[in-house]
């Protein structure tokens, strides 16, 4: 008499036609012409629970004649933290997310492990369609110089990511989904004020630069400085071509500071143009 076990399934290529099953903290090799005969692909799914016939093979131990016990579908919440470069998880489905832009850090570990961070405090558990940029940052160094550095950041979408499993009973099946749904539904209302909390912590890590500004009137507080802050604060930012152009001057202004510095000439005749454009805007109070 044949004594069976059940098992979940723990690992499965379709492609190269095996897996594994645990059962008792024990792990059984099985093949896929070991399951149901009208199995597909689609069918096994990690985490389904399997009856099988525990047998001595070359290897090990292998889980033959195996036949899923359980029929109850069910939606799971990925207990494992996700990053990845592409836009979909390697597997289970978004149930929800939203794009950021980090803040700017040291190194690209540290901006990695804040955007993580921030997807935890929102309850979620996955960072997708993860890209890296860098820019230029720069602060006071001696006389009316200026140390220039590289920091950089990470673009990507803050996600919960959600499996299909099968479960034993229908009971548990309801209390599984229940819980799934009040996970998506918290995660929709946290993650929105995790990006504006993002938006404005970045917001205010780049209000200070004025980069050509600060260099041609070699001080970052002066009145002329703070003018042109006003200024992006209160005008640019309130258009779309406003804030292309932000976008434009923070990608490029570091290395024509950087310019500036070493070329005395050329920075009295761009003081010059700055004069004449505070002519005609707005003191800042």
């Amino acid at each position: 008499m044949q004594k069976f076990k059940q098992g979940k399934i723990i690992s499965f290529d379709w492609g190269k036609g095996f897996g594994f099953i645990m059962s008792d903290n024990e792990s059984f090799f099985f093949h896929k012409s070991f399951l149901p005969s009208d199995t597909g692909e689609s069918d096994v799914i990690i985490g389904d629970l399997y009856s099988f016939d525990p047998t001595p093979g070359r290897k090990g131990m292998e889980a033959r004649s195996l036949k899923r016990v359980n029929c109850y579908k069910t939606q799971k919440v990925v207990e494992t933290f996700i990053i990845n470069q592409s836009s979909n998880p390697k597997s289970g489905s978004v149930a929800f997310e939203l794009p950021v832009v980090s803040c700017m850090f040291d190194s690209p570990d540290d901006a990695k492990i804040y955007l993580k961070n921030k997807t935890l405090q929102a309850g979620g558990n996955a960072l997708l369609n993860v890209k890296y940029f860098k820019d230029t940052f720069s602060q006071p160094s001696g006389r009316r110089g200026r140390y220039y550095f590289t920091v950089h950041g990470y673009t990507a979408n803050i996600a919960l990511v959600i499996s299909t499993q099968f479960v034993s009973s229908e009971s548990e099946c309801t209390k599984s989904n229940k819980t799934t749904e009040e996970a998506i539904l918290n995660f929709k209302e946290q993650v929105k004020e995790i990006q504006m909390v993002i938006k404005a912590e970045r917001e205010e890590q780049y209000s200070s630069k004025c980069f050509i500004a600060t260099t041609v009137y070699g001080c970052s507080n002066c009145w002329q400085v703070n003018q042109f802050r006003s200024f992006r604060d209160n005008v640019l930012k309130c258009s779309v071509l406003g804030r292309i152009f932000i976008r434009f001057y923070y990608s490029k202004s570091p290395r024509i500071a950087q310019l500036l510095e070493g070329m005395p000439l050329l920075r009295l005749l761009t003081k010059h143009m700055l004069d004449f454009f505070l002519r005609y805007l707005p003191r800042a109070s």
